[in-house]
């Protein structure tokens, strides 16, 4: 069924999660592609401690914030402050578009960096053009690539 829907839909998908909670999301990427048809199931166990251990208002520090799942959930079930660290360029602006699209801009900050033990410039290794999940600081075989991208230390973040 997935195979044969997916050819009539756009790649780029703007879903609603739940009501009032929205993700724009290109469904050629493998792991929006299972954000898209199987959101409950993506991350089952972070997002049942969102919704029941993070404390409400809290703060949560999104590392390798990718599309920005997580921080949002953390934004719409407990009103927390997000600060979504991701190194990807292109990545970085979904979360951005995706914290527009649910006028929360006020709860997320978005930093475009590496987390890392001290402050440089590095190889960003991508991963195959159809998922976003996996790129790396460290080279690995099947990589499709890089770009630079800066590393800052999180203790300076917080």
């Amino acid at each position: 069924m997935k195979r044969l829907f997916r050819r009539m839909l756009l790649a780029e998908q703007e879903i609603e999660l739940s009501p009032g909670l929205k993700m724009n999301l290109d469904i050629r990427m493998h792991n929006q592609d299972s954000i898209f048809w199987f959101f409950e199931e993506t991350e089952p166990a972070l997002q049942w401690a969102l919704k029941h251990l993070f404390p409400a208002g809290g703060t949560f520090l999104d590392v390798g914030a990718n599309t920005g799942l997580l921080g949002l959930l953390a934004i719409y079930w407990r009103q927390g402050h997000v600060l979504f660290v991701e190194p990807h360029p292109r990545l970085a602006e979904m979360v951005r578009g995706n914290l527009r699209l649910n006028v929360r801009e006020s709860h997320g900050e978005i930093f475009e960096f590496a987390a890392s033990d001290r402050l440089r410039k590095v190889q960003l290794y991508l991963h195959p053009p159809n998922n976003d999940g996996g790129h790396s600081l460290m080279s690995f075989t099947g990589s499709t690539g890089s770009c630079t991208v800066r590393t800052q230390r999180l203790d300076a973040l917080l």
